[in-house]
């Protein structure tokens, strides 16, 4: 894959919202979860795109009161992401819907992604207590 394809599913995507059709709006979305933002040989515009595409849908997830779908992407865009800042907000958001969900493993590894990174101390710190109470 290439940023292209980023920008063509985003485009994609878009299209459908105008047209108002959701569902394959989401759909067309999700299919950004099968690009790997390594892959994207160093453009960060589509890097960029791709994470902000996916929490956005995560957020459309979590509206829902799909916490569980919500809690994966949010925990996919922090895991891949080359935006070092996001990255430790996105896992411990992803943590909180996973938990929310009944992932408690999925989440508590989440919560440990996030607590070890130095980039954004205050998720990082917010993640290392919600592990603190979890732990107890």
């Amino acid at each position: 894959p290439s940023g292209g394809a980023v920008i063509l599913l985003n485009n994609l995507a878009r299209r459908f919202a105008e047209m108002g059709m959701a569902k394959e709006r989401r759909e067309t979305i999700a299919l950004l979860k099968d690009i790997k933002p390594s892959e994207l040989e160093g453009d960060k515009a589509a890097k960029d795109l791709w994470a902000a595409e996916l929490i956005k849908l995560a957020e459309d997830y979590r509206k829902a009161n799909n916490y569980l779908e919500a809690g994966r992407l949010y925990s996919l865009v922090g895991k891949e992401s080359s935006n070092d800042s996001e990255r430790a907000e996105a896992l411990y958001k992803g943590g909180l819907l996973l938990f929310r969900s009944g992932r408690r493993e999925e989440a508590v590894a989440a919560f440990k992604e996030a607590a070890g990174d130095g980039n954004n101390l205050f998720y990082a710190n917010l993640a290392k207590e919600r592990l603190s109470q979890l732990e107890q």
